[in-house]
């Protein structure tokens, strides 16, 4: 006899508090756990959300061996959509690299 229970979305993350007293936020991004931490349930949620929220909209990013150049190429592609021509074409000239 097992209960009819709703269960969460997969990656929706959990709460919950250590034996400290903190509570912690868990979620997953690019393979990795990641941990958000607060006081209250409440504040952890509220930055649990936003952090799932960012990393649904591709903000979370893996550094791992991630060099400035290839950090800045990512940047740059990201935004580009947001700046004009001319702009984009200083950042490409002062990266060494063309459009």
């Amino acid at each position: 006899m097992t209960e009819d229970r709703s269960r969460r979305p997969k990656g929706s993350g959990s709460i919950y508090t250590r034996k400290d007293g903190r509570v912690v936020g868990e979620y997953e991004a690019n393979g990795k756990k990641r941990y958000v931490y607060g006081k209250t349930k409440k504040d952890v949620a509220a930055k649990l959300a936003k952090a799932i929220a960012d990393r649904d909209a591709g903000l979370v990013y893996d550094s791992g061996k991630l060099t400035v150049g290839a950090y800045l190429d990512k940047w740059l592609d990201t935004i580009r959509d947001t700046l004009r021509k001319r702009t984009v074409q200083r950042q490409w000239s002062m990266q060494g690299t063309t459009t």
